[in-house]
């Protein structure tokens, strides 16, 4: 990393960690949508540390043990209807071969910058989906 990339680096943690410290303790004011499955969660909440102020995130243990981003709106209705798409697609008998990660927050848009790629995260498991 570049003495410039780095500066850049050190500009996005800050302005995402910053921002993030106002959303401890504050869920249910911001959250649009949560749904919770054997698998995992579906989760639709209004952030500050994101290019756009919504954005819905999937923790499944077919793809990854982490939060992945997937959509990012501008508006709560978008974010209320992009909730519902993911959960229906994820309640599907048909998964998604990949899941990935749209780099709403900012510290994500640096590494996309950096790498010129997204976070991509394969399905690892075959088995048919279970809701």
């Amino acid at each position: 990393m570049e003495n410039e990339e780095f500066g850049e680096f050190v500009d996005a943690l800050v302005e995402s960690f910053l921002p993030s410290l106002s959303m401890l303790g504050n869920y249910e004011e911001r959250k649009i949508g949560r749904n919770e499955y054997d698998w995992g969660l579906i989760s639709t909440i209004q952030v500050t540390d994101g290019i756009l102020p919504f954005e819905t995130g999937i923790c499944h243990r077919d793809y990854s043990d982490n939060v992945i981003v997937v959509e990012s709106y501008q508006t709560k209705e978008e974010a209320s209807s992009g909730h519902e798409k993911w959960v229906r697609t994820m309640t599907s008998d048909s998964l998604p071969d990949v899941l990935q990660d749209c780099c709403n927050a900012k510290i994500s848009q640096l590494h996309l910058k950096i790498r010129g790629e997204s976070f991509i995260y394969p399905r690892i498991s075959k088995e048919p989906a279970a809701s």
